[in-house]
């Protein structure tokens, strides 16, 4: 069939069953569909979910039209719909294209440095044991989610706060989940923002965000802002570009690293914990590495943390199986070609952005947890076919201080607690929901090594 006359039809249609069409498979698990529908159909296929109707772009060729037509696709209506729901703001780093997006990305980066977390190291060791002591005090293994996702909202308050986070995590973690629920994974019907628990959530996190925009606007007016802060960072952004965002919609790109962490990084934690404590050729070394880290007393830099080689490949290694963002929503801006199709405007899209983390010809054996494919000479991460935080200019902008989360959290867990998987032989499960991550019965349990403990003063490393 020649070109002209295939661009005139539609991409094939992945067989599904009658009414759910593919959603049990696209729910399940979707990378290896969107991989075995790949290998059968090639880079673009239709499918069905209920009554929904998408386009899948995948593959190699998907990465090389990134890198070119990336303007061609902006985000899904789901994005503009989900900060809405959370701060009345349809304007985000999530749901902003173009020209706007760039100025915003531009702005925010500097916030986003794996600097803010490596300076504030003793703090976030001690933030994650404390956490953990009370959950043990509970006297019942501790779900690893619900756990995970407090660590990593203790990090993560130091690039907004520059301290502890205050008593506000459990009401942002309700808040996101049932909107991410109600409007990215649409398995909450949208009238459950009506709901009472909800409103009264989304009210405590907004008061709390407002009354922090006033502190940090307050302290940037009187030169006392701190250079490394998101909210600073949005401040002297916005000087430059004043009409890009409204006063009120400062608050909803300051709570990116929650709305984007709580999630993504939690799961990416859950993860790595599982793998890690079913296999003591990993445990061991990482014990060594880990006392390493949080090692007050001795300076760490990123390129020491990245030399912790078993911890870091480890979990390169998991971003490899269980990527953050291995589907990005989005929606065709005008007419394209894709695979010898027409990709008509206003189509709905997936891009199965880490499809080729399943393809033996970048990673071989790629069902096989393998962290020496990470290690010299291999250096697989370091690959274009690696995508673990999508492609394109709406790339994660957290994936540097993400990793660095990770790695300081596993490794305060690891120097100072035994940890045992409840029951011993629990075996992965996973749900999209709407990202990756493992079950809700994912539980450890947990007991405080003995040992005697300094509390020292961080030396702060620039040096990367």
């Amino acid at each position: 069939m020649n070109t002209s006359t295939k661009t005139q039809n539609l991409p094939p249609l992945v067989p599904g069953k009658f009414l759910l069409g593919n959603a049990i498979e696209m729910g399940k698990d979707p990378l290896s569909f969107i991989y075995q529908s790949y290998v059968k159909y090639g880079s673009v296929f239709r499918v069905k979910a209920l009554n929904r109707k998408m386009t899948i772009l995948a593959g190699p060729e998907l990465e090389k039209f990134m890198k070119k037509g990336d303007q061609k696709v902006c985000p899904a209506k789901e994005y503009s719909d989900f900060t809405n729901a959370l701060a009345d703001s349809e304007k985000s780093i999530l749901s902003m294209t173009g020209k706007e997006h760039l100025q915003l990305r531009g702005i925010l980066t500097p916030g986003f440095s794996p600097m803010i977390i490596l300076n504030n190291r003793a703090e976030i060791i001690e933030a994650v044991c404390d956490q953990v002591r009370k959950k043990i005090q509970e006297g019942n293994p501790v779900k690893v989610i619900g756990l995970a996702q407090r660590l990593v909202s203790e990090s993560l308050a130091f690039m907004l706060t520059g301290e502890r986070l205050p008593d506000i995590h459990d009401q942002m973690a309700y808040l996101f989940r049932e909107a991410l629920k109600m409007y990215m994974s649409k398995t909450t019907p949208t009238i459950f923002r009506h709901n009472p628990s909800y409103k009264s959530a989304r009210k405590d996190v907004l008061e709390f965000m407002n009354r922090l925009n006033d502190q940090k606007w307050e302290e940037y007016q009187n030169g006392a802002g701190d250079e490394t802060d998101l909210m600073f960072r949005l401040y002297e952004g916005l000087k430059k570009y004043p009409d890009l965002l409204k006063d009120d919609e400062i608050a909803m790109n300051a709570l990116i690293p929650f709305t984007g962490g709580l999630d993504t990084v939690a799961n990416t934690t859950a993860f790595l914990l599982y793998y890690l404590l079913n296999d003591s050729s990993l445990l061991d070394p990482i014990k060594k590495e880990a006392a390493h880290i949080v090692d007050v007393t001795q300076e760490l830099g990123l390129r020491e943390l990245k030399a912790q080689e078993t911890l870091f490949c480890l979990q390169m290694e998991i971003l490899r199986l269980h990527p953050i963002a291995g589907l990005i929503k989005r929606i065709a801006e005008t007419d394209f070609e894709f695979g010898g199709y027409t990709i008509p405007k206003g189509t709905e899209l997936i891009l199965g952005t880490s499809c080729t983390h399943k393809m033996e010809e970048f990673f071989p054996n790629p069902e096989k947890l393998d962290i020496d494919r990470h290690k010299p000479p291999r250096n697989e991460y370091r690959q274009r076919a690696f995508a673990p935080y999508g492609l394109g200019a709406h790339k994660c902008i957290g994936n540097r201080i993400s990793e660095v989360t990770i790695m300081f959290i596993v490794a305060a867990l690891v120097d100072n607690f035994e940890m045992e998987i409840v029951p011993k032989d629990w075996k992965l499960k996973v749900r999209q929901i709407p990202t990756l991550c493992p079950t809700d019965d994912f539980e450890i349990k947990f007991t405080e090594k003995t040992k005697n403990k300094q509390s020292l003063k961080l030396k702060h490393d620039e040096t990367i």
